[in-house]
């Protein structure tokens, strides 16, 4: 036998034959089958007996036999030739693989050649073989059950997957699954296997550590023992391997792990199926530069960061280098521009923080088109459509990179950037305008209070206040112009006072929206009032209900920082968040602003009309006032004293107007002859009887006494300045007899009188606030509160008694 040692030594269990074959023949019709004995000894080294067609089966494996006797079948039923690789085993243990030809000579003769391929004497050489095949460091190999639970893999394997022998032995492999490619994959892959014991291909696979990489797969079904049995062989691709042609496997694209145009666009469906009430879409696309020799490298390290840099945005891969990301964002038809510029500034931003700086501007030096569901287009294909045809467009002025398909959304964010660079000079400059707008007592009519607001200009054209608002709290400079604001607006308390008297205080806007810690604007607040030596009870500083109610333990000890110095607080827009009535009540705010979407509709709504009058009663309970915004009508003047409103705010009175036209505002609502025929504070608070008060050891003839002298129906019993109960004349008529003062009158009637009036007084009664509105009156009579009415302060401290016959001819 001529053998060849693979390696060149002798020691290696590997031996390659001469590639001789030994002829046989089988003449099914004699039933005889002939192998030449000198040529398989020669080939074989010893020799073997093929006396029959058995004799050759019984030396193969089951598996073997079952193979050759199906290439025999094929023959017959082909009529053709055919070849089968089969293992003959050796009386060593060893075996010798061979190549068996099947020609067929005439109608029931077939000859052919027993070709050996690979011949290993003994089964130690057999047992290294398997061993080097196993252990090799160029293919990881994988054998697993009928289930594709792991009953073994090699050492490279192992570090391909990043799991330990101990943790992958009995797992099952859909632990490698990647869940990015669609179903239809796997589904091809195991009927392939099924038909042909087979399948290859390219596919994504997860390691331990959550990464995914791309892999070329083969796997090869093993039927032994009546046992099925899977094969894998598994070789990395490197990204040099891929080369910049996209390659798509099961949907996904091998090079970024991104969904394909297809699969994406299937993806964008659903998202637009499930869209929730107050959320829309808006699809980006770009195709960013990429270097030469690390092409997919970086579109690799751009895929990885846009998929997993926030959780509202999917991002795609639809080919030639572009990409995709559809994104959700706020529905505000009153902000949608803005929602939209702020999301996807948001969403660069997380994926700045993913890649080194210099990659990042190097990626996105290009244009970015955008497209917006409900805005230019109505499915995911004209989402996608538009957005690349919007990626071709010019990107427009001042070097923007965003273009949006829908020219009126494109100018629209155009002007923001125009109005952001305003912004900016403002806040350098500290050219910010302040507007005043008066806050007016509905008890007299004075102006008692301005709110400072900021306006802005450009070339001396007012702007859209509420859109800048919402571009400084983008930009995180709203604290800036707050700031500024307050700092113009205290010094020009001075100049306010002087005109609309010294009891005018200032109110100025406090936004939350921002990094700038409340520690900060509170000390900076507080050195501005002292710096323009104005007094601290003269300032009050607006915060909305959310700001109050949703802030942090922080904000909380600096709002009552502010407090303890005097400055007031009030909540704006009251009504439209949400308040803790406990907060509200230990945090003693000064006044309430009740928002003007409530009032614009009060003398139309029941349900508007309702909630101001809780608002107002709540208010009252916890002696906070109140203030009405948004007031423009006389209707809704009325309205709002009748219910108890302290103040009210709005374009009825003066729209806010710049320092110098103030004037005006004193002249127009001085000479409102409207306002001075409604209820005034004298006429409506002449109805309190300023009765002199007894303490609780008063004796009932000295009640008695002071009913003569002040000729008043009861007396009020006062200690500490609180009311504590009244005594009035049927309380009297209760304690002593109808006979005293009459020549009747006996010593035990003058004896009653001697009784203290905490004995004798009554001590349920009902109170009203000073400063209570006709309103109230109406409502106590309604639901028939019994006379007297005791009126306190709002430190419970006794003002007075309201007695019915005064209300009743008031009323008349």
């Amino acid at each position: 036998m001529t053998e060849t040692t693979v390696s060149g030594s002798k020691s290696n269990p590997i031996t390659a034959t001469n590639n001789q074959g030994v002829p046989w023949a089988w003449d099914l019709n004699k039933d005889t089958f002939f192998v030449d004995p000198v040529i398989t000894k020669q080939i074989f080294g010893r020799e073997y007996a093929f006396n029959s067609i058995h004799d050759l089966l019984d030396k193969l494996t089951l598996l073997d036999k079952k193979r050759l006797t199906k290439a025999f079948d094929l023959d017959f039923k082909a009529l053709k030739n055919d070849t089968a690789h089969v293992t003959i085993r050796l009386p060593t243990m060893g075996f010798t693989f061979v190549q068996i030809t099947i020609t067929k000579r005439k109608k029931g003769l077939y000859s052919g050649l027993i070709t050996p391929l690979l011949h290993l004497d003994n089964q130690h050489k057999a047992t290294d073989l398997l061993h080097h095949i196993f252990e090799n460091t160029h293919f990881g190999v994988i054998i697993t059950d009928s289930r594709s639970n792991i009953l073994i893999c090699n050492n490279f394997f192992q570090s391909l997957s990043g799991y330990s022998e101990e943790e992958l032995i009995g797992k099952n492999t859909n632990i490698f699954n990647a869940k990015r490619h669609d179903k239809t994959l796997y589904q091809q892959m195991w009927q392939s296997i099924a038909d042909t014991g087979s399948w290859h291909g390219i596919i994504l696979s997860r390691r331990k550590d959550g990464d995914t990489d791309p892999q070329e797969l083969t796997i090869q079904r093993l039927e032994l023992n009546e046992q099925t049995y899977y094969l894998g062989l598994v070789k990395p691709l490197q990204q040099q391997v891929l080369g910049k042609v996209d390659i798509e496997q099961g949907g996904i694209d091998l090079v970024t792990q991104l969904p394909t145009k297809e699969p994406f666009l299937a993806n964008i469906h659903k998202i637009l199926n499930a869209l929730a009430d107050g959320r829309n879409t808006m699809l980006l696309v770009f195709e960013p530069y990429l270097d030469e020799e690390n092409f997919n490298e970086e579109k690799k390290l751009l895929a990885d960061a846009l998929s997993k840099a926030t959780n509202y945005a999917k991002a795609g891969y639809i080919g030639d280098n572009r990409f995709a990301v559809i994104m959700l964002f706020q529905l505000d038809i009153f902000k949608e521009d803005h929602n939209i510029a702020q999301t996807i500034r948001g969403y660069l931003s997380a994926v700045k923080k993913r890649l080194d700086l210099e990659l990042f501007i190097k990626l996105f030096n290009t244009n970015i088109g955008i497209s917006v569901y409900g805005v230019d287009a109505k499915s995911e294909q004209e989402l996608l459509e538009h957005a690349e045809l919007a990626l071709n467009q010019p990107a427009g002025q001042l070097g923007k990179k965003l273009c949006y398909y829908d020219e009126m959304l494109h100018e629209k964010l155009l002007q923001q950037l125009h109005n952001k660079e305003l912004l900016i000079r403002m806040i350098a400059d500290k050219t910010v305008d302040v507007f005043y707008q008066p806050i007016v007592s509905t008890s007299d009519w004075q102006v008692v209070k301005f709110e400072a607001l900021a306006r802005f200009r450009d070339e001396g054209k007012l702007l859209d206040t509420q859109e800048m608002i919402f571009l400084l709290e983008e930009m995180d400079k709203i604290s800036d112009i707050d700031q500024q604001v307050a700092h113009k607006a205290i010094r020009t308390l001075p100049a306010l006072q002087k005109l609309f008297g010294a009891h005018v205080a200032i109110g100025i806007n406090l936004s939350l929206n921002t990094t700038t810690s409340l520690d900060v604007i509170t000390k900076y607040l507080i050195k501005t009032v002292t710096d323009a030596k104005v007094s601290f009870p003269q300032v009050t500083v607006e915060l909305t209900e959310n700001a109050c109610f949703g802030a942090s333990t922080a904000h909380i000890v600096n709002v009552q920082r502010l407090r303890e110095k005097g400055i007031k607080v009030a909540i704006d827009d009251f009504g439209t968040g949400y308040s803790s009535l406990s907060y509200l009540r230990e945090s003693h705010f000064s006044f309430i602003k009740i928002d003007k979407s409530f009032v614009e509709n009060i003398t139309s709504s029941a349900s508007d009309y309702e909630i101001v009058h809780m608002s107002v009663k709540l208010a009252q309970l916890l002696r906070i006032k109140v203030i009405a915004e948004g007031v423009e009508t006389l209707a809704q003047v009325k309205l709002l004293k009748e219910l108890g409103v302290e103040y009210l705010q709005g374009y009825y009175f003066s729209p806010p107007v710049p320092l110098s036209e103030l004037h005006t505002v004193a002249q127009r609502i001085g000479s409102d002859e409207t306002l001075s025929q409604l209820t005034s504070k004298n006429e409506l608070h002449s109805l309190i009887s300023h009765v002199a008060s007894l303490p609780p050891e008063a004796t009932l003839a000295q009640i008695m006494a002071l009913m003569a002298q002040d000729k008043v129906e009861a007396v009020p019993i006062v200690n500490e300045k609180r009311c504590v109960g009244i005594v009035d004349l049927a309380t009297l008529n209760l304690h002593i007899s109808a006979r005293v003062g009459t020549d009747a009158e006996t010593a035990a009637d003058l004896h009653d009188l001697n009784k203290h009036a905490h004995q004798a007084m009554r001590v349920k009664f009902e109170t009203v606030m000073s400063n209570f509105q006709e309103s109230t009156l109406r409502e106590n009579i309604q639901k028939q509160k019994p006379f007297p009415w005791v009126v306190i302060d709002d430190f419970e401290h006794y003002k007075g008694i309201i007695f019915k016959d005064e209300v009743i001819r008031y009323l008349a």
